[in-house]
């Protein structure tokens, strides 16, 4: 027959093992409500980003077009002025605040990055973001003078 005291260590190492590896495990425990809040908040934030692009990105030479930044906000939404932080426009085109527009004067394809800071919609502000913008211009390339 087995001894209590000889199976003593054995049984007390295994529970405090045991103990151990729940605690190591168990993730940490939110009880406050306004932490729990602030918790889904952040993890709000963390997820949600407001979508911006630039409609009307295709034009001919020599037709005036315009392209407008839109965003997918249900209302009103604003930033900075944005400003081009990489790559450049087509010629003929210029930026006039949260619009490109212009004559494009050549045929070809164009990338640009854009940056939009300070960004809000609804009262929320979302992180600044870069959007990439391609500029598709069709017709034929201008003729030098003789």
């Amino acid at each position: 027959m087995i001894k209590f005291k000889s199976l003593f260590p054995v049984i007390f190492c295994a529970a405090i093992s045991a103990f151990i590896i729940s605690c190591a495990v168990a993730p940490p425990q939110v009880n406050d409500q306004k932490d729990q809040a602030d918790l889904r908040r952040e993890r709000l934030k963390q997820i949600q980003q407001l979508k911006i692009w630039y409609n009307n990105t295709s034009g001919k030479a020599g037709f005036h077009m315009v392209s407008q930044a839109r965003a997918d906000c249900p209302v009103t939404w604003n930033s900075n002025d944005p400003s081009i932080v990489d790559g450049y426009l087509p010629p003929g085109l210029t930026m006039d605040k949260f619009n490109i527009v212009g004559t494009p004067q050549q045929p070809g394809n164009w990338l640009v990055k854009i940056r939009f800071t300070s960004i809000t919609c609804q009262g929320r502000s979302y992180p600044d973001q870069d959007v990439d913008v391609f500029f598709n211009i069709q017709g034929d390339a201008p003729r030098a003078l003789e």
